[in-house]
């Protein structure tokens, strides 16, 4: 699937195609255009990753995490806001500690919001290094 052909499709053709084949046949462009015309939908994917992890997920969760465009981070915090982000595969949670970096990294209310996420990522993290 193409960046073009995920612009010009109908909405009701990308949902059937999510429905197929899941995020497969989205990559690079096509993921972010998919964003631009579904991002409700693609931060329900991740929404419902970060409350139930499945690492049949991952490489669908991991393709997100890296296309998520920037004027979408603040959504992203949000919807991980409240979950046990510590559950998540050794991937995802790798990919999920890089996107709260990159959260903070951007600074001002952006920053404030995700820091405390990943502080307390980072202290559960350590806890467990230690138990």
């Amino acid at each position: 699937v193409s960046a073009e052909m995920v612009r010009h499709a109908p909405e009701s053709v990308l949902d059937s195609w999510l429905g197929r084949r899941g995020l497969e046949p989205f990559e690079g462009g096509a993921l972010r255009a998919l964003f631009e015309r579904l991002p409700d939908r693609l931060l329900g994917v991740l929404s419902l990753h970060f409350e139930k992890p499945d690492p049949a997920e991952v490489p669908q969760v991991l393709a997100l995490l890296s296309e998520l465009p920037t004027p979408l981070l603040a959504r992203a915090i949000g919807v991980a806001e409240g979950k046990q982000l510590v559950r998540l595969p050794g991937p995802t949670l790798a990919a999920t500690r890089k996107l709260l970096h990159r959260a903070v990294s951007q600074g001002g209310a952006l920053g404030r919001h995700a820091y405390p996420l990943l502080a307390q990522l980072e202290q559960q993290l350590s806890a467990a290094r230690r138990a």
